[in-house]
This record gives structure tokens, sequence and C-alpha cells, in this order.
């Protein structure tokens, strides 16, 4: 009982970012309406209404105004990052008929960044499905907690505690969003000067844009 109360008081911190997760997850339907791929619609909005859904959830938990420990801390982030390779593997296991195993491990590939995929032919895939393992490694590659963190405007310890559990030291900033909000926009320079380099070299548009995502 203790232990399901020290979470509870960080549920509404794990909601939040579940929310924005979800909310950037509705990127792809975007690449779904451009290419018409219209049949991957519902199975690509799966994974956004899912976040969404969960972070309204842990939103209503109610909360006392004691901080959460470290120890606590480190369990919601591992819990928020296995929870998005949960619900990533959705588009893959309803839009192309993945094994969900598979479809959770391509999901937990694309969140950390390993590269790893066990698509038989990615170069077939829909556009739908790729711009969203591309998506995913774009976000993880940044870190889940670090990307939606940069979002809120105000610190507190429990953010703290949070962006220091998903094993980041950078504090080059007065506090912990000012942080997250500066690597944040470094993170777009980068990543749109790292698609001019790929256009420069000859390679269209749409290759580029995945390419950067994945490499940065």
């Amino acid at each position: 009982m203790a232990q399901f109360r020290a979470v509870s008081n960080i549920a509404p911190e794990m909601g939040r970012i579940f929310l924005f997760i979800g909310i950037v997850s509705c990127t792809p339907l975007v690449v779904a309406a451009l290419y018409r791929e219209f049949g991957l619609l519902a199975p690509m909005a799966s994974a956004p209404v899912l976040f969404i859904i969960t972070g309204l959830i842990l939103g209503k938990i109610p909360t006392s105004n004691k901080e959460p420990t470290l120890g606590v801390s480190l369990a919601s982030v591992a819990l928020i990052w296995l929870a998005c390779s949960f619900i990533g593997g959705l588009p893959f296991f309803f839009g192309i008929g993945m094994p969900y195993t598979d479809s959770v491990f391509e999901a937990m590939s694309g969140w950390t960044s390993t590269g790893l995929t066990l698509m038989t032919s990615v170069d077939q895939a829909p556009h739908t499905i790729l711009f969203w393992r591309s998506l995913t490694q774009w976000m993880g590659g940044i870190g889940i907690v670090a990307f939606t963190v940069a979002l809120i405007n105000r610190s507190s310890m429990t953010h703290f505690r949070l962006y220091r559990s998903e094993g980041r030291s950078e504090a080059f900033m007065p506090n912990v969003v000012d942080t997250a909000s500066q690597m944040w926009k470094i993170y777009i320079i980068l990543t749109v000067a790292g698609i001019g380099l790929v256009l420069f070299s000859g390679i269209e548009l749409w290759d580029a844009i995945n390419i950067s995502m994945t490499a940065i």
C-alpha cells in the first residue's frame, strides 16, 4: 500500500508525459493523409489514443504534496519506457500485421534508438509506418522524459528526479526545465541541419527527413 501511495504521488507527472507523447504521436497521421495511406489511419491512431487515455487516467489520481523519492522516480521512468514500447508497438501490429512480440521489439528498438528491425523489407513498408519508427527514434534519442520536461513551464524536484532517473547529468541551465528546453532547441537545429546536408547530397526530401531523424 505504501508503495502504491509513493507511485501515485508522481502519477500526474507521468500522465503529463504520456499526454505530450500522445500529441506528438499524432504526426504520422499527417503522413498517412499526405501519402493517401488511409487504411493506416486507424492502426496508427491506436498509439496516440492509448497514450492520451493513459495520460488522462494517471492525471486523475489524487496525490499528496510529498515529493517522490529517487527510487520511485527510477521506477516511474522505467515504467514510462516500458509502456511506450508496449503502446508504440500497436501500429506495427495493426498496420502491417507483425506479431505483437515483434511489434514491441520494433517499438523498443525505436524508442531506445537501437536501430534493429524485424521488418522483412523496410523499403516496401508504408510511409506511415516508416515515419512512426523514425519518430520514435527521434524522440527516444533525446529521451522521452527530457523531451517532455522541456515542454513543462515550471521546475520542481519531481521533474529533476525524473530527468536524472533517465540517466542524464546535463545541467548547464539554472533548472532542469530550462536545460531540457535548450537541449530540445539544439536537437531541432541539428535535425534540420542534418536534413539539409542529406538533401545537398542529392537524396530526396522523404529519405532525408527519415535519415536525419534516425541518425541524430
